[in-house]
C-alpha cells in the first residue's frame, strides 16, 4: 500500500491534512488498482479500491482515484475524486497528468471488457476529460447489472445530451458487457431503466469513429504498476456542476453518497 504519510512532509492546506487523516486511519480498506509513482518527480498518481464499500455479485469496491503533489518547500497536496467507474476514475487521473498507458483494455481478459465495442466505450471514457457529468448511478436487483447516466457536453449531443450506460456482468466469467444509448433528458433514461430494458437502447448521440489500440496496451511507464480494475456499482447520486449544455430536465441533487433511485 502506498505509504500516505509522506515522511519528512507536511500537509499545504486543511483539505490536504484531512485526505491523508483518512486514508491513513482506513489504510488497510483501501487497495491500489494502479500506480505511478513519481519518484524524484512532484506528483503520484493512485486508482484505489474502498473495500468498505461493495456492491453486486461480485462485491464491487468504490474507486478512489488520488492524486499526490510533492511541494519544493517539503509540503504535498491530496486531491481526491470518487468517479461513478473506473474509466471515469482514469480520465480524471489521465487530465490531472498520469499516463494513459496506465490503463490498458484488454478485450476478452479476466475484469475486461468482453467485446470490442465494450473495449471502444471504455477507450473513449478514460479519455474523456471535462466531457461527462455523472447524473446517477446504481446496480439492478439482479445484482449483475449496473448503470451510469451521464450529461454528454459534447455539441454533437445538444439534442439527446443524457448517455445511459449499461454494464452487464457475465455469470460464468469475471468479464462484462457495455452497452449505451443517448435520451433527451434524464427523465426518458430513468423511464427506460423503469420499464425493465424492455426496449433496445437508442443510438447514442455522438458515435465513436476513432478504434484505438484495445489489446493490449503500451508498457507502463517507470514506477507504475496495474492490477484488474472494476467500476463501481454503489447507488449515489451525486451533486453535479451545471453542464456547458443546459439539458431540458433538472439534474439529481444530493452530495456524493445520496439517495438511491426508487424503483
Amino acid at each position: 500500500m502506498y505509504d500516505f504519510s509522506l515522511p519528512g512532509r507536511r500537509p499545504a492546506d486543511e483539505a490536504s491534512a484531512a485526505a491523508q487523516h483518512l486514508l491513513l486511519l482506513d489504510a488497510e480498506l483501501y487497495e491500489v488498482l494502479v500506480e505511478q509513482l513519481g519518484g524524484e518527480g512532484p506528483d503520484d498518481f493512485l486508482l484505489l479500491s474502498d473495500l468498505s464499500t461493495t456492491w453486486g455479485t461480485d462485491y464491487r469496491a468504490q474507486p478512489l482515484a488520488v492524486h499526490v503533489q510533492r511541494n519544493s518547500d517539503n509540503t504535498f497536496r491530496i486531491s481526491q475524486h470518487a468517479p461513478a467507474t473506473q474509466s471515469l476514475g482514469a480520465a480524471w487521473l489521465i487530465s490531472r497528468g498520469a499516463d494513459p498507458a496506465l490503463f490498458p483494455i484488454k478485450v476478452g481478459a479476466a475484469d475486461g471488457p468482453s467485446d470490442v465495442t465494450s473495449a471502444q466505450i471504455e477507450e473513449r471514457m478514460r479519455r474523456s476529460t471535462g466531457r461527462y457529468t455523472v447524473l446517477e448511478h446504481g446496480t439492478e436487483p439482479d445484482a449483475y447489472t449496473s448503470w451510469v447516466m451521464l450529461h454528454d457536453s459534447h455539441p454533437g449531443a445538444a439534442e439527446r445530451p443524457v448517455l445511459l450506460q449499461i454494464r452487464t456482468d457475465s455469470h460464468v466469467s469475471e468479464s462484462y458487457r457495455l452497452r449505451e444509448g443517448s435520451f433527451a433528458d434524464p427523465q426518458s433514461a430513468q423511464q427506460w431503466l423503469e420499464d425493465h430494458h424492455r426496449t433496445p437502447l437508442p443510438p447514442v448521440a455522438v458515435p465513436d469513429r476513432v478504434h484505438s489500440q484495445l489489446t493490449p496496451g503500451p508498457a507502463l511507464p517507470p514506477g507504475s504498476r496495474a492490477s484488474a480494475a472494476r467500476p463501481a456499482g454503489r447507488r449515489e447520486r451525486p451533486a453535479p456542476p451545471v453542464p456547458p449544455t443546459a439539458a431540458p430536465a433538472a439534474s439529481p441533487s444530493g452530495a456524493q453518497g445520496g439517495n438511491p433511485r426508487r424503483r
